[in-house]
């Protein structure tokens, strides 16, 4: 079973670009059933490997989050997410997410997962972490974890560096990581991502997001 490696969970980053305004959100959960969704397509270059589109959608109702994925446990597999989101700290700059989804397709399981957010001044930390329990063998549950760090350079401007773990129950792990760029002109942003860029188990990534 092909496992996509480059596993990049945008919903959650999402929030790394908001969190300074976090306590926004806050209001919003308030003040409006249905808010903060949106759209998001990455294209990954892995080395010696086809490019790999991974579309996704998600919403919030109220202070429940809904996501919709493809090809992300592995190629032809759908999974919807469904996590509860909290806010907490004195200005509510810390986020965390539990949540379960589910998977159909050449990955069929369920996953529970935990994402957290945290937002300082022009700092951003993310990381959302997961362990997948394949339902037709359980030689295909796996553990991953994608983090993240940035910083706000200038304007749309945010650098930073990001690091994949991915555990198979039965095999070595796999460590990615390397440096990002984030661009980005509210409701639109583009990410790119360079993983292992110096060896040959270098793996590129594009983002396009829309907010709505």
């Amino acid at each position: 079973m092909k496992i996509n490696l480059l596993f990049i969970i945008f919903s959650f980053s999402i929030f790394a670009q908001e969190l300074p305004q976090i306590s926004d959100t806050l209001s919003s959960f308030k003040e409006k059933k249905i808010h903060d969704s949106g759209v998001y397509s990455s294209f990954q270059f892995p080395y010696k490997s086809d490019l790999l589109l991974t579309p996704q959608a998600w919403i919030h109702f109220k202070k429940i989050y809904f996501e919709a994925r493809y090809n992300y446990e592995a190629i032809n597999t759908f999974s919807l997410y469904c996590g509860r989101s909290f806010l907490l700290g004195k200005n509510e700059g810390l986020e965390i997410i539990p949540g379960l989804g589910g998977s159909l397709g050449i990955f069929n399981g369920v996953s529970p997962y935990l994402g957290v957010n945290l937002g300082f001044n022009k700092i951003t930390l993310f990381s959302q972490n997961q362990y997948s329990i394949n339902t037709s063998c359980r030689d295909g549950d796996f553990f991953f974890s994608w983090s993240a760090i940035m910083y706000n350079a200038y304007k749309s401007v945010h650098f930073g560096v990001s690091e994949q773990v991915f555990v198979p129950v039965n095999g070595n792990a796999i460590i990615n990581y390397g440096p990002m760029l984030s661009l980005v002109n509210d409701p639109f942003s583009i990410e790119f991502y360079a993983y292992n860029f110096w060896d040959n188990n270098s793996m590129w990534a594009v983002g396009l997001q829309v907010l709505f």
